[in-house]
């Protein structure tokens, strides 16, 4: 009777609700089901429903890092892109005009002949410039293929291009007159 009183029933009610062929044998066996069922569950952790809020926190915490390191990494390579595009475009109208005043540039210093810039390599920004001369009366080639006196005016012919693409405040000019003051 205490037990009923503590659980706000009545014999009457219970005993109304139970079936005509309830057996006190049968309810025991399913009572002892159910603890072995809850025993072989283990012990029961209290604190795991505080512990799944805190992890839930955490993911959450770690999903707004995730998205927001995923939006700089798009916007970094966007950058990275954009500027890609745009140094591919200046080398290459760099590149077109020293080539255009190099071509403009070197028959005037050797009187004729032609001179042009090429690029080896595929790639643009990884390729390698190469210099071709052909001074008046030889037959094109490579700059290492010029004598000293004719690599030194290609070369002058191709500062002064890179000059009139991008001048200096000003430009150092030394003559040696005597073999004494040569730089050693």
């Amino acid at each position: 009777m205490e037990q009923f009183a503590a659980n706000g029933a009545s014999p009457a009610e219970v005993l109304k609700d139970l079936a005509a062929d309830a057996q006190a044998v049968q309810w025991q066996e399913k009572l002892d089901e159910m603890r072995r069922k809850i025993e072989r569950l283990g012990p029961i952790n209290l604190a795991a429903i505080e512990q799944f809020n805190e992890q839930s926190e955490r993911k959450k915490y770690l999903d707004a890092q995730n998205a927001d390191l995923t939006s700089a990494l798009d916007t970094l390579e966007q950058a990275i892109r954009k500027i890609d595009r745009e140094t591919r475009s200046r080398f290459q109208e760099t590149f077109d005009n020293i080539n255009q005043g190099l071509k403009r540039i070197f028959p005037r210093l050797f009187g004729g002949g032609h001179a042009y810039l090429s690029l080896e390599g595929e790639e643009i920004l990884s390729a390698g410039v190469t210099v071709m001369a052909r001074p008046p009366g030889k037959r094109n080639s490579h700059i290492h293929l010029l004598s000293g006196g004719e690599k030194a005016l290609t070369a002058v012919a191709l500062i002064f291009s890179i000059f009139e693409l991008n001048p200096a405040p000003f430009c150092l000019w030394m003559k040696w007159t005597r073999p004494w003051m040569r730089p050693m």
